[in-house]
Formats: structure tokens, sequence, C-alpha cells
């Protein structure tokens, strides 16, 4: 079984590795809001989501991790684990 996970290296890397890291995770996986107030990350897996807020914090970005049921358009419940980076930290997360 496949383990999804944040590799134990990142989280000993220099600031310039995980920036890098988070970058490419945001890039691809990440979403912002049209008005720019707005961003985060959504997981299936919720350490991925509070590793990724530990990382976050080195840079002084302040990111709440979050479950919640939820119930897709097919009726298929499951559980949505969100990261939200706060809004006064906005713009120091797209530095």
């Amino acid at each position: 079984m496949r383990r999804v996970h944040i590799p134990e290296y990142i989280l000993k890397s220099p600031k310039s590795v995980v920036s890098a890291f988070l970058s490419g995770l945001f890039d691809s996986d990440g979403y912002s809001s049209k008005d720019g107030n707005h961003a985060g990350f959504f997981s299936k897996e919720k350490h991925v989501l509070l590793d990724m807020q530990f990382l976050l914090r080195g840079f002084d970005i302040h990111a709440s991790v979050k479950s919640r049921d939820a119930i897709n358009g097919n009726g298929y419940k499951y559980v949505e684990n969100k990261l939200n980076i706060r809004k006064v930290d906005i713009p120091k997360f797209r530095e």
C-alpha cells in the first residue's frame, strides 16, 4: 500500500529547499481564490497537511488544518481535509 507523506529529509532541509518543495505542491494541487484572499490545499491524508502546516510556520505563515465529513456529487461520503492559510499571511505566502 502506498503511503503518502512528506519525506523526513524535506522536514529537515534548509529554507530554500522547503520553499521550492512547498511551491511545487501548491502549484500542482493548491488553490487560491480569484480575489486573492484565500489560499490552501486539500489532501486525503491529514498528516500531510499537518506536516505542511509545520513547514509553513518556518516562514512565519500560519495555517489551520480542518477536517469535515463531505458528500460528492455522486453521493460518495468522504472526509475532506483542508489546510487554509490565514488571510493576513497570504502576502508572505506569495513571496
